[in-house]
């Protein structure tokens, strides 16, 4: 079942009509339900609850009733889920201890969806173990959580990033996840998405990926994809973003599974609307079904932030700020994984000011500032500074401006500080300090080059035409133009693997693959995989 959910599905119900001996429905209850969870089915939660009703021996109910927990929660009750974790607790504790704990690890973790008096209860009962080595999985997973629980009450992104760090260097893997989408490891690599130690979350996302290659866990595999392609995002590497999106989205429409589905989606839109790709992004909204009603849940709250920013793109500020308003609510309902995760604010005041409301734009601009300033995550403090450069037309943007790009050269978000360099470099330019004007939107062109954020780019390009320059090409050439994972189907291909053998290596489909090869041929100027070893080696073609 682990990569064919949905063929499962079918065999499972077809067993169950047959019907199996009764001491074996339990089981095959418990097996279609989850098969079923995989694919974010409705009937999920009716075949795990009958399931684990007539379980007994503790570690099929332990894993049932995180099934079901993990089956409510997609439906965005996260209050039903633990009242079944609860539950399994009380009648496991007594009998296996190991198991309790992966239990209540798991509980904490969806107590975080709820509100404060859940999450009282959740540190309450975490509260209780303070002579845990790590020796246990179970050991370890609580250790996260309570890890968890302290960078998110933290004061400070470096002291959260100190938790985090201590508690993913115990090796809380995604093995020890059943099922491999959910629980404290993916908890804690989002809670990085709040700090600036992005290269951190990337390294132990890739470990984890080849923890789940080597397990063939595709639902795993998509999920970790996901998650890289975010803090590729937040890096301002667009190509690998949106890599990651269009392999995770193919691994999971491949094999029926759509629970993450809203998440990959949403990444995608974001990285389509950096290229200023509006059309795509918003074809990609539409098929979706998320150009629609957005369903509740945890899941989905990346997909309102992501078509706030798509309306915004598209001249729609109305219509975007109420998303971005919407998606803020349900971050703070539905406990992500910390406040200053998404900067929506940022985002919504330059809203604001653009549908004419610069009162209510400058005061939530203030108060962002202020959060980003006491959180102390660099590339925080810069896109404040620039929302609030920008939202105050009565004030000279200029120095302000200067003040974010100079923090977010200390940051890894390098989109960011060339947003804010272009910004600059208009800002200037108005204040007919060309020269000034021209250096920084050189910086701005070569940074936004390096992100391939071709949005960006065409808008550096025109002010620096405005300001009397020239927009050189400095794109790179040959190998340098590719991404990380065209370089990676090119390395496979270049070793003389045909096309399934590198689409079973990096767990795409085989029309990834041939997508990635048209690609690099196009940008290494080649027409056959055996001039790939001497283009990649930088050798001219004969």
């Amino acid at each position: 079942m682990r990569g064919a959910p949905a063929a499962a599905a079918g065999w499972l119900k077809r067993a169950l009509a047959e019907p199996p001996p009764p001491e074996s429905r339990p089981e095959v209850l418990l097996e279609l339900g989850s098969a079923e969870l995989r694919l974010a089915e409705p009937d999920a939660h009716e075949h795990l609850a009958a399931a684990m009703e007539n379980l007994h021996q503790p570690g099929l109910l332990a894993f049932a009733a995180r099934q079901l927990a993990n089956s409510y929660g997609a439906q965005g009750n996260a209050e039903q889920s633990l009242a079944v974790l609860e539950a399994a607790i009380a009648a496991i504790d007594s009998t296996d201890a190991e198991l309790a704990l992966v239990l209540e690890a798991e509980f904490a973790a969806k107590a975080q969806q709820c509100g404060r008096e859940a999450r009282a209860r959740a540190t309450a009962l975490l509260a209780r173990h303070t002579q845990l080595e790590g020796r246990t999985p179970g050991e370890r997973l609580v250790l996260a959580s309570r890890a968890f629980e302290r960078a998110r009450a933290s004061a400070s992104a470096d002291e959260a990033v100190r938790f985090i760090e201590q508690s993913l260097a115990s090796d809380v893997s995604v093995s020890e996840q059943q099922p491999d989408v959910v629980g404290p490891f993916y908890a804690l690599i989002i809670s990085l998405l709040a700090t600036d130690a992005l290269d951190l979350g990337i390294r132990h996302l890739d470990q984890a990926l080849a923890v789940a290659r080597t397990r063939a866990s595709i639902p795993a595999v998509a999920f970790l994809t996901a998650h890289r392609g975010w803090f590729s995002l937040r890096r301002g590497a667009l190509a690998e973003a949106e890599a990651d999106a269009r392999a995770a989205l193919d691994l999971m429409n491949a094999h029926g599974i759509r629970l993450g589905t809203s998440f990959a989606t949403a990444l995608l839109i974001e990285a389509l609307i950096e290229n200023g790709q509006l059309d795509a992004a918003e074809e990609r909204l539409r098929d979706s079904g998320l150009d629609r009603e957005i369903p509740p849940g945890l899941a989905h709250i990346a997909a309102t932030e992501a078509r706030g920013a798509l309306r915004i793109a598209r001249g729609d500020a109305r219509g975007g700020l109420d998303d971005l308003v919407e998606h803020g609510r349900r971050d703070e309902l539905w406990g992500a994984a910390n406040p200053l995760a998404s900067r929506w604010r940022s985002h919504a005041c330059l809203a604001l000011a653009a549908a004419g409301d610069h009162e209510r734009a400058r005061s939530m601009a203030a108060e962002e500032l202020e959060r980003a300033r006491r959180w102390g995550a660099a590339s925080g403090i810069g896109i404040a500074l620039r929302a609030a450069a920008l939202v105050d037309a009565d004030a000279n943007p200029i120095e302000r401006l200067r003040e974010a790009a100079e923090v977010l050269s200390r940051s890894p978000a390098k989109l960011e500080h060339a947003r804010v360099l272009t910004d600059l470099g208009a800002a200037l330019r108005r204040a007919n300090r060309r020269a000034d004007a021209r250096g920084a939107l050189q910086d701005a062109l070569a940074l936004a080059r390096s992100c391939g954020a071709g949005a960006l780019i065409e808008r550096a390009s025109i002010e620096m035409s405005a300001a009397g320059g020239r927009s050189s090409d400095s794109e790179g050439s040959g190998a340098e133009r590719l991404t990380v994972s065209e370089r990676r189907v090119a390395e496979l291909a270049a070793k003389g693997h045909s096309n399934p053998k590198i689409a079973q290596a990096l767990f795409v489909t085989r029309k990834t693959v041939e997508t990635h090869l048209g690609h690099i041929y196009a940008k290494l100027d080649i027409s056959s995989r055996t001039e790939l070893a001497a283009a990649l080696a930088g050798k001219p073609q004969a």
